[in-house]
């Protein structure tokens, strides 16, 4: 069996990016071949550095997505951003013995508005939970929905952790606040010093992106420069703190949960988070009412059991094999009566589709740096981490003037 996944960089952190490489890993270590399809330009130092720094067998190959279609082995396709749905229409034109499996990573009120329109190719649509499988079914009337969690290949549970009492919160998030609402989690804390006198809880905030002024503007407004401190390194001791409007899963969470930290959490404004966590002693759920919300803290926070922390999590590492999942489907896919497939456009509207959207969402910026990292000398600058770091920065508070 061999299988391609389509991603728009797998070579950048993120949340779908890090289920993409978990998931090329289970399917490597029962000895399966699988091609990664990206989006954005990447270079053999990228192949190098991403092998090395994941352990990838030899058995993972890397192509442009561009070359999709040319390659008829392939049994399998799993495409892990919406809006390369469009994409099952020329895989079925050129492979159509393959199968097709359309991965929903975004909330469902983010998605694309044609998205009904780009379903047309996909023999199934992966969601996360129930409840998103039923929303799904309701509003696009789509039958062939698959339901299990990302893999979670990564995450290590280390030996077993007592937790510290600990005064600071920790924010590791992408600056986005129409999505994140960290700014919900400063006016939390101006509420908690200033109106409860609580001046002894500290929050870290770590990230970057294009939201980065109006936080530095509301820990000035606020008077919170001695109590929330934006990229200041992360605290060695912290509970976690999420206030994001949508999460479809969230790592991160996962992973200081693994560590052995506690979470403050918003269950969504579609309470899917609630619906993957449950309700462990690990975990204290927050209304975005700051009032109720200052209240939950402070005890959450003065109050701390003598447990495994670790607990709460245990359903959600050891899940079924996702390769037994994939492999089963294939087999149902393989036993229906294939009909002649059919475009209902040209394969060149269907690029020219794509690829627009891909370029409103890369930079020239990034082009340049695609071009250029390869090179001697300025490539040994450009890849450096710390360099990257600053330049990535730079970037997100340089687009949020120009907005």
């Amino acid at each position: 069996m061999k299988i391609a996944i389509l991603g728009f960089n797998i070579f950048s952190p993120g949340g779908t990016s890090r289920s993409n490489l978990n998931l090329t890993k289970e399917f490597n270590n029962e000895g399966i071949e699988v091609v990664i399809y990206n989006a954005r330009p990447f270079s053999p130092t990228d192949i190098l550095s991403i092998r090395y720094q994941e352990k990838l067998s030899t058995k993972v190959y890397f192509e442009p997505l561009i070359e999709l279609g040319k390659d008829s082995s392939i049994d399998l396709y799993i495409i892990t951003r919406e809006t390369f749905f469009p994409l099952a229409q020329i895989i079925k034109f050129y492979c159509p013995q393959a199968m097709t499996i359309g991965e929903i990573h975004a909330p469902l009120s983010m998605l694309p508005e044609n998205l009904d329109e780009n379903l047309y190719a996909l023999d199934y649509i992966r969601v996360s939970t129930e409840s998103i499988k039923k929303e799904f079914k309701k509003k696009y009337q789509y039958e062939t929905i698959l339901v299990h969690q990302v893999s979670t290949n990564h995450v290590v549970l280390p030996s077993d952790f007592i937790p510290k009492l600990t005064n600071n919160l920790y924010v590791l998030s992408r600056f986005e606040d129409g999505v994140k609402d960290i700014s919900y989690a400063i006016r939390l804390l101006d509420y908690l010093i200033h109106y409860l006198k609580a001046t002894h809880i500290k929050l870290y905030i770590e990230g970057y992106g294009p939201s980065e002024t109006l936080y530095r503007n509301l820990i000035n407004h606020y008077g919170l420069q001695a109590n929330v401190f934006l990229n200041q390194g992360t605290p060695a001791e912290y509970i976690y703190f999420s206030t994001s409007r949508y999460e479809t899963f969230g790592y991160s969470i996962l992973e200081a949960l693994a560590k052995g930290k506690r979470a403050v959490l918003f269950p969504g404004e579609d309470r899917v988070l609630q619906e993957i966590y449950k309700n462990p002693p690990n975990i204290q759920w927050i209304t975005k009412d700051i009032s109720i919300d200052a209240r939950r803290v402070l005890k959450f926070i003065s109050s701390i059991e003598n447990i495994n922390y670790r607990q709460g999590i245990s359903s959600i590492l050891k899940q079924n094999n996702y390769v037994s999942h994939y492999v089963s489907y294939y087999h149902l896919f393989q036993k229906r009566k294939q009909k002649k497939f059919v475009l209902n456009r040209e394969v060149e509207e269907i690029w020219a589709e794509v690829m627009l959207v891909q370029m409103e969402q890369i930079p020239s910026l990034y082009y340049m740096y695609g071009l250029l990292k390869d090179k001697p000398i300025v490539g040994r600058i450009l890849t450096n981490s710390h360099f990257k770091t600053m330049a990535t920065a730079l970037f997100h508070r340089l687009k949020a003037k120009k907005k």
